[in-house]
């Protein structure tokens, strides 16, 4: 709930869940999480009214999934109901197996971030994932036809010779459905931005003829992928999962700095309805 991170549970599909982290707000000039907020006043406000060792295991058992509900309803409290503190302290919970008996979590979709958003959790995560980049997304890559994928667009560079005044490339995003339910009207809208800028400015990712890409996925049952992420996945992604990029001419500054590409991924289905965010450092050439 706090920095974030992938939760692993072997045997379980899917076996990572991703939860973006709430990080932190200023409250009387102090910074604090906003999981520790959450936290503090589920402990003050329900903890010994609602949960209550006993000394019997069977019973104290249930002290857990009663803290995730007093948790969920001190997110609402604090943020409201429906907030992204409410649905991320419910995903979190959710990722380590704490679901209230007979309750549906519901459909849900997302996409792995960065690994700095989830450095915490790379010692669990063996393969494709101990060697993850700090600032881009497996799940959010280019592949301009054949391996290996990765994460350095073509451009055409202001003042330099080039054949084409555009340059398209092809972007990749995985969906991940992480939910107990078959999520609905899944998409992914893509934007970008020139790292350097302050503030950033996203922009839509278009294709030569100027049109916004947008990948519409449709239905996605629990569990699965759009695509799998094994390594020869990763540098053979299906076509269906691709969308054009094509980048504006960049000064030779800009080029140097890099671009930001991020994609949109949400459902129309469910309770869980907030859009997740994950964005990749763009180099290019």
């Amino acid at each position: 709930m706090g920095p974030g991170g992938i939760h692993e549970r072997v045997g379980r599909a899917p076996v990572l869940i991703p939860v973006q982290g709430l990080g932190q707000e200023v409250i009387e000039g102090k910074s604090v999480y906003k999981a520790a907020r959450i936290w503090y006043r589920a402990l003050t406000k329900y903890f010994d009214a609602k949960v209550s060792r006993t000394g019997d295991p069977a019973i104290d058992e249930k002290m857990f999934p009663a803290f995730r509900d007093i948790c969920v309803n001190s997110a609402g409290e604090l943020y409201g109901e429906g907030s992204v503190e409410q649905q991320t302290t419910a995903l979190a919970f959710y990722a380590v197996g704490l679901q209230p008996d007979n309750t549906a979590y519901g459909p849900d979709v997302t996409s792995a971030r960065a690994a700095q958003d989830w450095i915490g959790s790379q010692p669990y995560l063996g393969g494709l994932y101990g060697d993850a980049p700090l600032e881009e997304s497996l799940d959010l890559f280019i592949n301009n036809g054949g391996p290996p994928s990765g994460w350095t667009a073509r451009v055409t560079i202001l003042g330099a010779s080039s054949p084409s005044p555009i340059v398209e490339n092809t972007v990749y995003c995985r969906v991940r459905s992480v939910g107990d339910q078959a999520a609905a009207n899944v998409q992914v809208d893509f934007f970008y931005a020139k790292a350097a800028a302050d503030p950033l400015v996203w922009m839509p990712v278009v294709d030569k003829g100027g049109d916004p890409q947008s990948l519409v996925i449709g239905a996605l049952a629990p569990g699965l992928l759009t695509f799998p992420d094994t390594r020869a996945d990763q540098d053979n992604p299906p076509a269906g999962a691709g969308v054009k990029w094509a980048i504006p001419a960049l000064s030779p500054a800009e080029a140097d700095n890099g671009l930001l590409l991020k994609a949109v991924v949400s459902s129309g289905a469910g309770p869980h309805r907030l859009a997740h965010e994950v964005v990749s450092k763009i180099d290019c050439e």
